[in-house]
């Protein structure tokens, strides 16, 4: 009898669990809560792995609430700064889509390979850490084409992930919530059929009780950025926090950030300008609310700047370092810190300025310094070599501490490219050694040679075996840094690569021409400043002011990029002082400490007066004269040895110079 009442209790057990998880319709969580009660962080890719709790970032609760099945909030825009709430309120809003509300799920990544990439590094780890979520998604399996790394498939609904740079992804399905991740990283159109966004809303058009969250950092200049201009179409929220003194309700900007220590920073309340220090942010945070400048807009937008970092992770004062940091760069020329800090930590987008260099002020700034001698500063010779089919034309530069740079020498040597005497004269060129005005010698450490043109086969042969010549090749491309990746050229009958060939490097000509048109703007000597001497010719003056800075629209939307100005000379000065730029990066001067720099200084230095050394003539201007004067060259004293970069090991001699 026992024994029966017991199988039929357990059957009844079993009839209303499976009356209540399949036929009576059960209140759905908020994702914060569902968060708080399911997330489990992964040690991998956390900091603070466990259990997740909403608390920790206060403000992420309200967005959450408006991604949420009763809200009727369909649109959800963040423009946030890197490390605080964008990959972390998409991966609980996933999370909850799969274990309650499921539904046809879309992830769009900038690329197919940020999307695998995100697949790998967060939204496995979750499923795996997650009890309710590792019963419901399997394994991704190659032979199982409903669960790959690209889709994955739960009970009621599935998961894509797909590349903004797809359109045929984009389009591939029908889905109910939409996730742009990293939205400002996508292009303006993929494959002709329009704006990647555009074509994946088309994809809900079915369903009633859509939603989209759109999430990024601004990467893009002012009235470019499209966080930002999707942001200010929405409500605006801003966090405001109290401040602990007098209760004044304000938000954070980084205008009212206070040095106080070397290792500490304090923020100025706005009405009774007293400091907050850091140990306040916990309560700050946890009392503060989000106020709407437009409260009435149908988007709901939302803004965060580091700031808002929570007691433990970024710190105020760290804060404060990068943007200082950032200053000194922009006073050595290089805005490239503070544009990052601006886009990334203040979630802001940055001012592009469209100025350009006038020939004029460049000629007015010359200095009285001969050329083709060395200043005192110089310490490391580097040429950049321009290849025209009737002439080289090539630019000397000597670098010293921080950067600053001397023109020493502007020289055109012609001849037909195809014929050996001009490869003759610009070897002898290159093995000059100019006069310091401490009473040393320096050769030339490293020259930078481009690669496009009609003798590009050429320029690889004369590259190949000789010692720190570099052939490059110019590629404007967004983001693309001054000292690209490098390829191996050469190969042998087989079709394999020859390791000792000549090797080709990519130049990031759009950086470089932003640092150098910055440097080019500081007024007064220092680091970063480019002295030009004012025995250089006109025509150096027009050539370096020959390109212009303008906005212009592309195949990655509107962008700042260089091009020549109508009715001005050629730009070969402007192209050799670029490579000249590169040959400083490979050679890493950038990264050379003061001791370093002091140990070039006394190698340059005369170990005696100058009473018994040979006075050693300048080349000369003319061409032709100086390669017959530099053939042929004076041999320098036993006791000065050529100056190298320090901490570099001796190679064995190489062909040429």
């Amino acid at each position: 009898m026992g024994a029966r009442d017991y199988g039929v209790a357990s059957a009844g057990e079993r009839l209303d669990k499976l009356r209540w998880t399949h036929f009576v319709p059960r209140q759905l969580d908020h994702i914060d809560v569902w968060a708080d009660a399911n997330r489990v962080l992964p040690k991998e890719t956390s900091a603070e792995h466990g259990h997740f709790r909403t608390d920790r970032t206060p403000y992420a609760r309200q967005i959450l609430r408006d991604l949420s099945d009763d809200s009727p909030c369909e649109d959800v825009v963040l423009c946030c700064a890197t490390q605080l709430v964008k990959s972390e309120t998409g991966l609980n809003w996933l999370g909850w889509i799969i274990d309650q509300n499921p539904g046809p799920v879309m992830i769009v990544q900038a690329t197919v390979e940020n999307g695998k990439r995100y697949v790998h590094q967060r939204i496995n780890p979750m499923i795996r850490n997650c009890p309710s979520l590792r019963s419901k998604v399997k394994e991704a399996r190659s032979r199982d084409s409903a669960n790959t790394t690209f889709m994955k498939q739960f009970p009621g609904g599935f998961l894509v992930i797909t590349g903004a740079n797809s359109g045929a992804g984009l389009a591939s399905m029908p889905a109910r919530f939409l996730h742009f991740d990293e939205r400002d990283d996508y292009p303006d159109d993929v494959d002709g059929q329009g704006e990647p966004t555009k074509i994946a809303r088309s994809r809900q058009d079915t369903f009633r009780r859509r939603k989209r969250l759109t999430s990024s950092a601004p990467k893009r200049a002012k009235g470019d950025s499209r966080i930002v201009k999707e942001f200010e179409a929405g409500t605006r929220f801003y966090y405001h926090v109290r401040c602990p003194h007098c209760t004044h309700q304000q938000r954070l900007i980084f205008e009212r950030l206070k040095r106080v220590s070397d290792d500490a920073a304090a923020y100025a309340c706005s009405s009774c300008s007293a400091l907050i220090a850091e140990h306040h942010k916990e309560a700050l945070l946890a009392g503060g609310e989000w106020v709407a400048e437009a409260p009435l807009a149908k988007v709901r937008s939302y803004h965060l700047n580091s700031l808002y970092s929570p007691l433990g992770w970024l710190s105020w004062s760290a804060l404060l370092a990068e943007y200082e940091e950032a200053v000194q760069a922009v006073e050595r020329g290089d805005d490239e810190l503070l544009r990052t800090f601006v886009n990334l930590r203040q979630a802001l987008a940055y001012e592009e300025r469209n100025d350009k260099v006038d020939k004029d002020e460049l000629s007015k700034r010359a200095e009285a310094y001969p050329l083709r001698r060395i200043p005192r500063g110089g310490l490391v010779l580097i040429a950049g070599v321009d290849t025209q089919d009737n002439r080289f034309e090539i630019v000397v530069y000597a670098y010293g501490e921080d950067e600053e740079c001397w023109v020493v020498d502007y020289t055109v040597l012609f001849g037909d490219l195809a014929q050996p005497d001009v490869w003759t004269k610009l070897d002898g060129y290159l093995q000059t050694r100019f006069p310091h005005e401490d009473g040393q010698t320096l050769g030339i450490e490293a020259a930078v040679m481009d690669t496009q043109g009609h003798f590009t086969h050429e320029v690889y042969n004369f590259c190949r075996y000789r010692r720190r010549m570099f052939a490059i090749r110019g590629v404007s491309r967004p983001n693309l840094p001054i000292k690209g990746r490098s390829s191996m050229v050469d190969v042998n009958y087989r079709g394999k690569i020859i390791k000792s060939g000549a090797r080709l490097w990519q130049v990031g000509v759009d950086r470089a021409k932003d640092l150098l048109h910055n440097r080019l703007r500081i007024a007064q000597p220092g680091p970063g400043f480019i002295h030009v001497s004012n025995e250089l010719p006109e025509p150096f003056f027009g050539g370096m002011a020959s390109e212009q800075r303008v906005r212009k629209k592309t195949a990655h939307g509107f962008r700042h990029v260089w091009e020549p100005k109508p009715e001005t000379p050629r730009n070969e000065p402007w192209d050799c002082s670029v490579y000249a730029l590169f040959g400083a990066q490979a050679l890493d001067l950038h990264k050379y400490t003061p001791a370093m720099w002091q140990r070039l200084r006394d190698r340059v230095a005369p170990v005696q007066g100058n009473m018994f050394t040979p006075s050693i003539e300048p080349p000369s201007a003319n061409a032709a004269e100086v390669t017959e004067q530099r053939v042929v060259q004076t041999p320098a004293p036993a006791r000065r040895a050529r100056t190298q970069s320090p901490g570099r090991a001796k190679r064995p001699p190489a062909a040429g110079w």
